[in-house]
């Protein structure tokens, strides 16, 4: 593989209420939620609003939109379809998430999607409260997840908890890298630079399936919030104790091409 030391931040765009309308949880997209420290630290931050927003009765989602969080991709939003992507390679990040006590409602997340409908979560961290704990996501280790497609029924998908393959829990005491690569033979889940699983077509055919995977991948890296009670949390004005400002730190993330 041909390493790139770091991603062009020209190819990638802070998104806006504006670029991406109301997502499905249950915080508003702000540009003003992304920034970069004199240490070169990317943080996107979610944070309480005074009021909330509200969503139209049109949509189904969380009616009351209490957080405004950052969100950040290689879409092109018109007539192309990234402004980077590849198909084969491999994806790093170094980054540390804001999933420990008093987060509750919080996903970290750094993920790739294509223009067909496949998904790779290549890390999801979930947070919580020691008084409420998410429905049903695993706490203090992070996941790699493949999805066929996120919208309509006939998702098929494959989950690796991290910790179940020898990963260190709890990750969001500090800075951990994640990594995946995928060529055409194997793919392989990485933590702190150790191979944890991997895939091949004979295990995970729908890695490779053309349905799903047949065009470059572009990565995505965003901190949701909600978007549910029952599924990893919907934040409560009520006890804001419960999650506290939420800072996911992103160190750098790095791409390597690679060709058949």
């Amino acid at each position: 593989m041909t390493g790139k030391p770091a991603v062009d931040p020209k190819k990638w765009n802070v998104r806006d209420r504006s670029d991406l309308g109301l997502l499905f949880d249950a915080a508003v997209v702000d540009d003003g939620q992304v920034s970069v420290d004199s240490s070169g630290i990317a943080h996107l931050r979610a944070d309480w609003l005074d009021t909330p927003v509200i969503r139209p009765s049109t949509q189904s989602g969380p009616r009351e939109l209490w957080h405004k969080t950052g969100y950040m991709d290689q879409r092109n939003l018109g007539a192309d379809n990234v402004s980077a992507g590849q198909r084969w390679g491999r994806w790093e990040i170094r980054a540390k998430v804001p999933t420990g006590p008093q987060t509750y409602g919080a996903l970290a997340a750094f993920w790739l999607r294509n223009s067909n409908s496949g998904e790779i979560d290549i890390m999801e961290a979930w947070g919580y409260n020691q008084t409420a704990a998410p429905g049903g996501q695993r706490i203090d280790t992070a996941t790699t997840t493949v999805h066929t497609q996120t919208s309509g029924s006939g998702n098929q998908k494959y989950i690796w908890h991290h910790s179940d393959y020898g990963a260190a829990k709890p990750v969001w005491d500090g800075f951990h890298t994640y990594a995946f690569e995928l060529t055409p033979t194997y793919a392989a889940i990485f933590f702190d630079g150790k191979k944890i699983a991997t895939a091949t077509p004979a295990t995970h055919p729908n890695l490779w399936d053309t349905r799903y995977f047949n065009s470059p991948l572009h990565m995505r890296l965003n901190l949701h919030v909600g978007p549910s009670a029952t599924y990893w949390g919907l934040p409560n004005p009520n006890n804001r104790e419960w999650t506290k400002p939420l800072d996911f730190q992103v160190d750098y993330v790095r791409t390597w091409n690679y060709t058949p």
